[in-house]
């Protein structure tokens, strides 16, 4: 460049420079491949036929509730462990089933008749009750009777299960949820601190203060900044996500 023909820069920082040039091109053309095989994956999982732009709707991290009202809304809108509570509702439903093998049964009949001979000539209906008393299968019904408690023991220690589960998944994604937001905030500081210093350094070359070496530094510091907190905010972004989904909900308020 110019700095160098006045001999103002070394020939190693040119150097230097041409280097950081090419590395970062061949970075580029890295990443250029790295999204061709994202796009193949995606195409393949949806039916994509082609790349189209990608939106994100995703809210921008923001301050949490507590991590109690994610569990409430877990215990409350989680379809599986709803299906496990409604097993649990039919499995005591068997019980009373299961008990009523003691219980006597009583059956009504009735007749009529458009015409009849002989004594019964002038009755046209006739009620027949029947009363049957499961005497002799008392050991069968204790039987059923303890098979249908122990359904229940089952699917109540299923539900007991799974709530925990659902709770400790919940948890864990709050967490998460709530880590990578405090790393987000961490790194604005430190892009807002890596941009001043930037500034610094260029004042100070176009003093001849520092040479183009301190200000490539500097230049690459602030991209670095820049690039971990764009890749803290996704991932901020997909924690929340996740601790929706584990929460039964779907993420960013989807309908």
């Amino acid at each position: 460049g110019p700095r160098n023909r006045l001999g103002i820069s070394r020939r190693s920082e040119v150097l230097a420079q041409e280097a950081e040039a090419a590395s970062t091109s061949a970075a580029v053309e890295r990443l250029k491949g790295a999204l061709e095989i994202a796009w193949d994956a995606l195409r393949f999982l949806t039916g994509l036929r082609a790349p189209r732009p990608l939106r994100d709707t995703l809210p921008e991290p923001g301050e949490l509730p507590p991590a109690e009202e994610f569990v409430a809304r877990a215990f409350a809108g989680r379809r599986d462990l709803q299906a496990l509570q409604a097993q649990v509702r039919a499995a005591e439903a068997g019980v009373g089933i299961a008990r009523a093998g003691y219980l006597p049964t009583a059956q009504l009949e009735g007749n009529y008749y458009t015409h009849r001979e002989g004594i019964s000539d002038d009755i046209n209906w006739d009620l027949l009750l029947s009363v049957e008393i499961p005497v002799f299968e008392g050991g069968i019904t204790q039987a059923r009777l303890r098979e249908a408690r122990s359904v229940i023991r089952s699917a109540r220690l299923e539900e007991q299960r799974l709530r925990r589960e659902v709770e400790q998944a919940v948890s864990r994604a709050y967490r998460s949820a709530v880590s990578f937001r405090a790393e987000l905030l961490s790194l604005e500081k430190a892009v807002a601190s890596a941009q001043e210093n930037y500034e610094i350094v260029q004042a100070e070359y176009r003093q001849n203060i520092v040479t183009n070496i301190e200000v490539l530094a500097s230049f690459n510091t602030l991209q670095q900044a820049r690039l971990d907190r764009d890749h803290a905010r996704f991932q901020a972004k997909l924690a929340r996500a996740r601790l929706d989904v584990e929460s039964g909900e779907l993420p960013g308020g989807l309908k």
